[in-house]
């Protein structure tokens, strides 16, 4: 499948299902990561160090991505890196980028902050529909 035909139909119709449910957890997660896994699509070679570097560049160019990428991460992992090293200890500059979007364990069963996440789903789907040379947002 080419990167334009997986943004028009699996994406873009999984961020509206997140817009119709702005409420659900469940379609937050799988837009984040169906916008994540663009990367698969966009990079030059499907082998590792390609998508490594492509996520790199794109975390590096939009903030609301690199956002996008700690939430389909966390799906995979349970926790984000910088979760892993904020539990750690590890400093590093500036707020560790998953409280950004995740609320603390202690509040309500579901601890990702929907609200945030509805505006950065928006512009990060701007962000990988723009690398495909789409206007879809």
């Amino acid at each position: 499948m080419k990167f334009e035909d997986y943004i028009t139909t699996i994406v873009q119709p999984t961020v509206d299902e997140f817009y119709r449910n702005s409420h659900s957890s469940r379609s937050a997660f799988l837009a984040c990561l169906v916008i994540y896994h663009c990367v698969d699509y966009a990079s030059p070679n499907l082998d590792r160090k390609s998508v490594r570097e492509t996520t790199f560049l794109w975390n590096k160019e939009s903030l609301a991505f690199s956002v996008i990428d700690v939430v389909a991460n966390h799906i995979k992992h349970v926790k984000s890196m910088s979760q892993k090293d904020a539990e750690k200890g590890i400093r590093v500059d500036g707020i560790p980028i998953f409280q950004a979007i995740f609320k603390p364990q202690d509040s309500d069963a579901d601890n990702l902050d929907l609200h945030s996440l509805y505006f950065l789903i928006r512009q990060a789907f701007a962000f990988v529909s723009s690398k495909a040379n789409l206007n879809l947002s």
